[in-house]
């Protein structure tokens, strides 16, 4: 997926910096000057009476034709504009639902207002701004490399001067505090492809803890996986397992009482494909439970929770992205955020909008909390949309509906990933602790606003609210190496406070943050054994040997070998020492 969100990226940026200024060749139309014959073909043509109409109303005076050339400057209501033509499998529905806008691109956030357009293609009106025909301005990076200045208004150099804060390193207070992990992995797996997200839960009643996986990602779909624990950190597969004879693709899988029988039933969310839900039979035996399930959506992670407050599990999920099929089809239901609501015995799932189709955001990661404290359920969700910060959704009055929160709370210019939900500061409700990663534009006139002391920055932030309005402040800060891709919180130290324990993209070594109760992190350290030098697609912390510590369980793809993955356990032996 991120290989087909770079071409159109770089597409409409350059249709954005062409909106600076006049190109050096182009041709400007208008009511006085009538364009050459090779750009507007139709214009020494007297256009019909329809023609001329739709002329009028587009604000032209001459006929651009069936093909503009994208060099070609015309005038409408005294603005100047390029028409440029993008395939219509890059665009999306304009964002404030306007007839006759869209968004020429998913991953660059704007409308603008349609030309024409076919089954293949739409032609848009991109608005340029004449300047002086000068030199351009140019900066050197610290790399040497020359780059074009580009010209921001007065609101945007504002903007980007009140952002800057965002960039300022911010190291967390230190603890003495080591505390050991050894491996309980014997019996998971060593090879494979784990991902997304697995469950944990007794799912054979003797006591100990089990471990759920989806399929494993692989060229072909595949079969749910369960490994049965011995509470000692010795793990066998599950070989009496009768799953439905269907296979599906890899995801996240959650672990609930769907039908209220008694017995454990799971819920994948499926990599393209949606939700499959399964009811057990507490003999290991499932069987599907899936109408009202679209098959078209394209998600990796679901969540359980009584959001109707009727008694019964319902489900929350996010998509994972666009996908080339759904942007070309412009789908109305390609809605980004679902709940889908449990009838009482999980026969029938009645599916719910909470984010509309246009708003920005998408990801691996979704928590659910009551974070204003109102006993409602909250969504919290990823994107890996730029400038995406339709990420907070909160439960409202009205049954089954949310009010989105984050556009204009959270910055622009990041992308979240990881995240978790908890009482980090208060008892009586749950804040948030965010993953980010930030960059600062690197074509911004220096002389206009300084730049921070980092362009590009991973970190994490804690969201609250204060009884009467919502605040964040970062954690931490730092140079990136990374996007935080798995992250989960829990009392690994035992004090009775929430603590953070995360992975990047780029390092193997897991990291500590100790919390004190009142939204304050200490980083401390783990005495563990050497990890996969590979990505890690999820982190839980549950206690798998029933100490009632909280131990660490990883799930690791390679994005270059689809065989190498593993499954890690790392068992919380406790304190080493408070000696530094």
């Amino acid at each position: 997926m991120s290989n087909r969100m770079v071409f159109p990226s770089i597409l409409l940026a350059a249709l954005i910096v062409a909106a600076v200024a006049l190109p050096a060749g182009a041709q400007a139309a208008s009511a006085t000057e009538a364009p050459q014959a090779a750009a507007a073909p139709q214009a020494s043509q007297a256009p019909t009476p329809d023609r001329a109409a739709e002329l009028e109303r587009l604000g032209l005076s001459a006929d651009p034709g069936p093909d503009p050339d994208p060099t070609v400057v015309w005038i409408r209501n005294g603005r100047s504009y390029t028409i440029n033509k993008i395939g219509r499998e890059w665009t999306l529905p304009p964002r404030n639902g306007r007839k006759g806008w869209m968004q020429p691109n998913h991953h660059v956030h704007m409308d603008a207002e349609i030309y024409q357009e076919n089954e293949d293609s739409v032609w848009f009106f991109i608005e340029v701004t004449p300047t002086e025909r000068s030199r351009p301005k140019y900066r050197h990076d610290s790399a040497g490399r020359k780059i074009k200045i580009m010209k921001r208004t007065d609101e945007q150099l504002a903007n980007l001067r009140d952002m800057r804060g965002e960039f300022e390193p911010l190291s967390p207070k230190k603890s003495e505090l080591v505390l050991k992990l050894v491996d309980g992995s014997e019996g998971l797996p060593t090879t494979g492809s784990w991902r997304n997200s697995a469950a944990v839960a007794d799912m054979n009643g003797d006591g100990n803890p089990d471990i759920i996986t989806p399929p494993q990602r692989s060229a072909a779909k595949g079969y749910p996986w369960i490994f049965l624990g011995d509470g000692k950190g010795h793990w066998s597969v599950a070989a009496e397992v009768e799953w439905p004879e269907r296979v599906f693709n890899y995801g996240s899988v959650s672990v609930g009482d769907l039908d209220r029988d008694g017995n454990l039933d799971l819920v994948f969310a499926s990599h393209l494909e949606g939700i499959y839900a399964m009811l057990g039979d507490g003999k290991g035996g499932f069987r599907d439970a899936n109408e009202g399930f679209p098959r078209d959506f394209a998600t990796r992670r679901a969540r359980l929770a009584d959001v109707d407050r009727d008694g019964d599990l319902d489900i929350v999920a996010i998509t994972e992205g666009p996908t080339p099929g759904s942007v070309a089809a412009n789908r109305k239901d390609d809605v980004p955020l679902r709940l889908f609501l449990n009838d009482g015995k999980a026969k029938v799932w009645t599916p719910v909008s909470i984010a509309p189709q246009e708003r920005e955001l998408a990801g691996d990661w979704m928590n659910l909390g009551d974070i204003n404290g109102d006993k409602r359920i909250d969504v919290i969700g990823s994107s890996i949309i730029a400038s995406g910060t339709d990420t907070i959704w909160l439960g409202a009055k009205k049954p089954n509906t949310f009010e989105p929160f984050g556009r204009g709370f959270l910055p622009w210019r990041s992308l979240y990933h990881a995240n978790a939900v908890g009482r980090f500061s208060r008892r009586d409700r749950d804040d948030v602790v965010a993953a980010f990663f930030r960059t600062w534009p690197n074509d911004v006139d220096p002389d206009l606003v300084e730049y921070p002391g980092l362009e590009k920055v991973t970190g994490l932030e804690r969201i609250w609210w204060n009884g009467k309005k919502f605040e964040r402040a970062p954690i931490f800060v730092a140079p990136s190496t990374g996007a935080i891709v798995a992250l989960a919180s829990g009392d690994v130290d035992g004090d009775g406070h929430l603590d953070i324990v995360y992975l990047d993209e780029k390092r193997v070594e897991l990291m500590l943050l100790l919390g004190d109760g009142k939204g304050s992190f200490a980083k401390a350290r783990f005495d563990a054994p050497d990890l996969p030098a590979r990505r890690a697609y999820d982190l839980l912390l549950v206690d798998l040997d029933n100490d009632k510590r909280q131990d660490v369980l990883i799930l690791y793809e390679s994005d270059e070998d689809l065989s190498n993955g593993a499954i890690k356990v790392l068992l919380n032996r406790g304190k080493v020492t408070n000696a530094t």
